[in-house]
């Protein structure tokens, strides 16, 4: 069971051998819940992207979530015990200690990281923040990731996306990029090990395929 998620420092993305343009945290946006850090980021052409909460873990798991303008959440995992190949894909399911689990086709967008779509940002909203621990079947994390707080950081997320759809509908531009490098560590949260930077995953985009 990894029960011990701690706050990560978030760094834009390193250099990489792909030639795809990256995208970049809006500056102004960041915002932290507990162990959860999170923030607004563009697209490949610097136009309001998705928002997103993360979490790392001393194991060096990772959650990220990103909620998009479309009304959807997309759900990222990482483990590095776990390598992928990009466009696999993996049936699976996500299970917290309540309710019904929900089922799903997850897709490597890279060798780290999958994803899972879903198509209702409030049902996702909703299953996800039912309990303390959310369990993935499936894609080789067969384990209970502790997601304390995560109902408080999709809050957040919810209301930075909120705000940068306003931004956009009133005919404004996202803030300049910050800039790159590391952030400062909020804390430990009692962790022993505390990860010292978080990679994002590679090849975001909405979500395509429904629950």
């Amino acid at each position: 069971m990894r029960c011990l998620a701690i706050s990560a420092t978030l760094i834009a993305f390193a250099a990489s051998t792909s030639t795809a343009t990256l995208a970049e945290v809006i500056s102004g946006t960041a915002f932290s819940s507990g162990n959860w850090e999170g923030a607004a980021e563009t697209d490949a052409n610097g136009a309001f992207s998705n928002c997103y909460a993360t979490v790392g873990f001393v194991s060096g798991e990772t959650l990220w979530f990103s909620l998009y303008p479309n009304n959807t959440l997309t759900l990222y995992a990482s483990s590095p015990s776990v390598p992928r190949t990009p466009g696999q894909e993996m049936e699976t399911q996500v299970m917290v200690e309540t309710g019904f689990p929900w089922s799903g086709v997850a897709t490597a967008v890279d060798q780290s990281y999958v994803a899972l779509d879903f198509a209702n940002l409030d049902e996702a909203t909703d299953f996800l923040t039912q309990g303390s621990y959310l369990r993935m079947i499936g894609v080789g994390m067969d384990q209970a990731f502790e997601v304390r707080g995560l109902g408080g950081a999709l809050a957040q997320a919810r209301g930075c996306l909120a705000k940068q759809q306003a931004t956009a509908m009133a005919g404004g531009n996202p803030a300049p990029a910050a800039p790159a490098g590391l952030k400062p560590i909020l804390g430990t949260g009692g962790a022993t090990t505390p990860v010292t930077q978080m990679r994002r995953p590679e090849g975001l985009a909405g979500p395509t395929t429904a629950p």
